[in-house]
């Protein structure tokens, strides 16, 4: 799933590289219990404009829609949900 993130929200903007782990700084949230995703996920952006430029393109889109968002940009805190 991460990769999946990656390749879409990284097509709008360079996504921030983690000086720890040299990944992109994408997070999915998991419950402690299954391992399974909670369907929620932090996305950091370089720049601020690449994540502002990022919800609004993408909301809607593919194959999930951005349920909410928390902007403390350049990171977007996305709450996703699967289109059915």
């Amino acid at each position: 799933m991460s990769e999946d993130l990656e390749k879409h929200f990284g097509s709008i903007g360079l996504i921030k590289i983690d000086k720890k782990t040299s990944l992109p700084k994408i997070w999915i949230y998991k419950d402690k219990q299954t391992g399974e995703g909670k369907g929620e996920a932090t996305v950091t952006y370089d720049d601020e404009a690449a994540a502002s430029a990022a919800i609004e393109w993408f909301n809607g889109k593919l194959n999930f829609k951005i349920k909410n968002v928390f902007l403390q940009l350049p990171i977007i805190y996305l709450n996703l949900y699967m289109n059915k």
